[in-house]
């Protein structure tokens, strides 16, 4: 979630960076502003390039190297990188969950080369169950000859995920800023959508849950204002 990437720090707590962090600090800021200089730039970037670089803010954040390159916060250095990918800024946010959520699960080099959609497709997975993935199911997704459909396939079916052929398109929503007081509205509004009569199963999958409680959420809505608003505005 971002608020579990944005945090402050204690300056009390860091000791005084080595020669050698600093340098390597540099030098991973230069690799990163590099890959989302490429990822402009190209019309069609490779998958992997989008790995190494949610890779690569994972390191900047995780060893703390913003602070040595004079950011007040990892929300400020954060905010840095999101305007200069530019229109698809969003998707740092993904690429970044990638690399938290199967790193040091998945090593870091076969995370590369599966790429973003294998990538994706295995944090879903690992999200929904818990379960880490095995050494075959990576294997598998750093195989080129292996498509997305058919790797999604294996891996539900490896970790008894419900529901692979779920009709639709995956949609992914746009993330926003929450204040601690809007957070708990609207996830207290989630809360009462899945609690209300019949609830929702907690057996069903993750995004199928998520999916139900913004049709219930929608349909209330709608039900409620449509006829108002469309005779309001005849």
């Amino acid at each position: 979630m971002p608020e579990a990437i944005q945090k402050t720090y204690d300056p009390e707590l860091i000791a005084p960076p080595t020669k050698e962090e600093k340098a390597e600090a540099h030098a991973t800021h230069q690799q990163i502003l590099a890959l989302i200089s490429e990822a402009r730039e190209q019309e069609r970037v490779l998958d992997t390039n989008y790995v190494k670089l949610g890779v690569k803010v994972n390191s900047m954040q995780a060893k703390k190297y913003w602070i040595i390159l004079g950011y007040a916060s990892w929300t400020d250095y954060f905010d840095f990188l999101q305007n200069k990918f530019g229109a698809g800024r969003t998707q740092l946010y993904q690429y970044l969950g990638i690399a938290k959520t199967l790193l040091p699960a998945v090593p870091e080099q076969k995370l590369i080369e599966m790429g973003v959609s294998k990538a994706s497709e295995l944090k879903r997975a690992v999200q929904t169950t818990g379960q880490q993935p095995s050494a075959e199911i990576v294997d598998l997704a750093t195989n080129p000859k292996v498509g997305v459909h058919q790797f999604r396939a294996k891996l539900h079916q490896e970790q008894h995920i419900i529901d692979t052929e779920e009709p639709g398109k995956w949609f992914d929503f746009k993330g926003c800023y929450l204040t601690d007081d809007e957070r708990k509205e609207i996830f207290g509004a989630f809360d009462y959508a899945r609690r209300v009569d019949p609830p929702i199963p907690t057996s069903w999958p993750e995004h199928k849950q998520f999916k139900e409680v913004l049709l219930r959420l929608a349909r209330e809505f709608t039900g409620a204002w449509a006829e108002t608003v469309e005779r309001f505005e005849m």
